[in-house]
């Protein structure tokens, strides 16, 4: 039976059905406003598990604000079945992009993956897990100048962190070809199990195709215990950060990923920073609706409205007509008595509802008040006094502990690598407000390690194209690629550029804003990233000098010497007591561990340093 109204929303058109959801277009009479309306099967009505699933995708869509999130608008009974109003929002979906032969490039991926990360972390931000992260659920709404948004729809199988859920323990649930081994193994899933998706999303986007094919038994046991292929070997341009992270998102452990959107967020960023291929463009969406394409057959038995509403009618879609009364009439295969144009409902909107929600608040709190009232006298006594005796003092009433309170702060961002603050910013604040204080020099002194970092790290990240900016520039680019192939060669490079060494005070100047270092390095700056090179070079060439009278210096040997240089700047960090010091000791021991890992990490029989380094790293966070 196809009913004609829903709550206000009169139904223009099916889009699209499944075993466990219905989608109509339908409009408002009293405004013209265009919605996607979802409910469930007449024939599953009735079923308290499927009635809890569907009410708990509307709980969890009521929690969600963000632009690329379809918004829910309302919800509501009639007759007995559960609906939900969304907004109607045109586009197409990725998976109908690639199905028509779209292939995005590596740094269009990055973008568009940065679009999707942002959803996921509000999502997160709130507890809920999508669960379903796929291209079928990823519009792209058309947008001025053809470039793209992306909004992530169908939280039908979504998950709150913790919740017990509708499903049964051990179930498997999710699509095949973007399920997380947890999912795929029937276990507790959480916000990394999305990261996996994503980063099988960002596998298709480049490739054309998921990793894994085939029937659903095989994808699924695949998802279980197969590692899915490097990107770079069936797409051989992508460069090794991109390379690199999404083989972290389809790690088998969920521990083996990043820990959350954030974190994907910001190296998302830095992949993005890099330079784009000549002639590279941002994507660009084709403007037609799916109304104006074939629609694709085999619909999933959860079809979210912003799914659903971008599929065009086939030969089930109706539209309701009307006589030459200007009645409606009911649509073809249906009898007048399965069918009504007035039919009772209940229906509220999303801001009714939260009106009323904070309307309980307020019976409660009056109720609260009236208890505490007495209580509330004697402090409203004790606050008059103190504002009279503050209003007394002289003006304006300084903070003596403002700069230090706000020094504690930079030195705790930057010895956190989970800090999302930006210490740059922080850095040239602090310094602006208090650039004679008593901090000033140690925060400009940490300020010239961030830079010092920055460029570090952008610097081996450089393509071979690069065209440096500078001789000291062009010569550290060259001595840091040839620090792996031939430190030897690299060694007299960096004694080179330190030959007519200056002080390292100088880096960047005495300014207020040392990061200005990262965008314009002056010769003092490449010459201390040349010191500090030399340093971890030299480790290595030293210890291969001093061993080669016994016995060849072996991968294993020089892995353990990088080892325990780390330890020494551990030990460093542990008994330092100068923050700015501490800092630095933790960055470059950082630094350190992070090349034995690329430098080894191919290599097994250095399996069991690199898995020492790795947990060192894995400590640090």
């Amino acid at each position: 039976m196809q009913r004609s109204q829903f709550g206000p929303y009169r139904v223009v058109r099916l889009l699209g059905q499944g075993g466990m959801g219905t989608v109509y277009e339908a409009i408002d009479p009293a405004t013209g406003r265009t919605v996607a309306v979802k409910t469930l099967p007449l024939h599953l009505a009735n079923d308290e598990g499927v009635r809890r699933r569907f009410q708990s995708e509307i709980d969890t869509l009521m929690t969600l604000r963000h632009p690329g999130i379809a918004r829910m608008i309302g919800f509501g009974d009639q007759e007995g079945v559960p609906f939900f109003a969304m907004e109607f929002v045109q586009g197409q979906t990725l998976e109908q992009l690639l199905r028509a032969g779209r292939r995005f490039t590596w740094h269009e991926t990055t973008m568009v993956a940065l679009e999707i990360v942002r959803v996921l972390k509000s999502a997160h931000d709130q507890g809920v897990v999508h669960r379903d992260l796929k291209p079928a659920n990823l519009m792209f709404p058309p947008a001025a100048g053809g470039g793209f948004h992306v909004k992530l729809t169908d939280f039908g199988i979504a998950k709150l962190f913790g919740e017990t859920g509708h499903t049964r323990s051990g179930m498997v649930i999710g699509t095949p070809e973007y399920m997380s081994p947890e999912q795929a193994t029937g276990l507790t899933v959480d916000q990394r199990a999305d990261l996996y998706s994503l980063g099988l999303v960002m596998f298709a986007m480049l490739a054309g195709r998921p990793p894994f094919q085939g029937s659903v038994a095989e994808v699924v046991d695949c998802q279980r215990s197969r590692q899915p292929p490097r990107i770079s070997t069936v797409v051989p341009d992508v460069p090794k950060p991109l390379d690199d992270l999404i083989d972290r998102l389809l790690d088998k452990s969920a521990t083996g990923r990043p820990a959350n959107a954030t974190i994907v967020g910001r190296m998302l960023a830095e992949i993005a920073a890099s330079p784009r291929p000549t002639g590279a463009q941002p994507p660009r969406v084709p403007s037609q609706t799916l109304a104006d394409t074939d629609r694709i057959s085999g619909l999933p038995d959860r079809l979210a409205p912003t799914v659903a509403m971008h599929q065009s009618p086939d030969r089930h879609a109706e539209t309701l007509a009307t006589d030459a009364a200007g009645r409606e009439q009911p649509p073809r295969g249906t009898t007048g008595a399965s069918w009504s144009a007035e039919a009772p409902s209940t229906f509220t909107t999303v801001e009714a509802a939260a009106r009323a929600a904070r309307e309980r608040q307020a019976a409660a709190a009056g109720l609260r008040s009236a208890l505490m009232m007495l209580a509330s006298f004697a402090t409203i006594t004790a606050i008059s006094t103190a504002g009279w005796w503050l209003f007394l003092r002289p003006w304006p009433w300084p903070d003596p502990d403002a700069e230090q309170r706000r020094y504690e702060r930079i030195v705790t961002m930057l010895g956190d690598p989970d800090d999302l603050g930006d210490p740059c910013r922080e850095v040239k604040a602090f310094l602006d407000q208090y650039p004679t204080g008593r901090f000033a020099g140690d925060v400009r002194d940490l300020g010239r390690e961030v830079a010092l970092d920055r460029l570090h790290r952008l610097s081996r990240h450089r393509f071979p194209t690069y065209s440096p900016k500078s001789p000291e520039e062009r010569a550290y680019l060259e001595a840091i690629r040839l620090s792996e192939s031939d430190p030897r060669t690299a060694i007299g490079k960096l004694r080179g550029m330190l030959a007519d060494d200056a002080d390292r005070g100088n880096i960047g100047g005495d300014t207020n804003d040392p990061c200005a270092a990262v965008e314009s390095p002056d010769p003092a700056t490449w010459r201390e990233l040349a010191r500090r090179q030399l340093e971890i070079v030299a480790q290595i060439v030293n210890r291969e000098d001093a061993t080669k009278r016994k016995e060849a210096l072996t991968d294993r040997d020089r892995a353990n010497a990088i080892l325990a240089q780390a330890a020494a700047y551990q030990r460093d960090v542990e008994t330092t007591t100068d923050a700015p010091r501490r800092v630095v000791a933790l960055t470059r021991r950082h630094q350190m561990l992070e090349e034995l890992v690329e430098t080894y990490a191919d290599k097994p029989h250095c399996a069991e340093q690199v898995d020492e380094a790795r947990r060192l790293l894995a400590a640090d966070r």
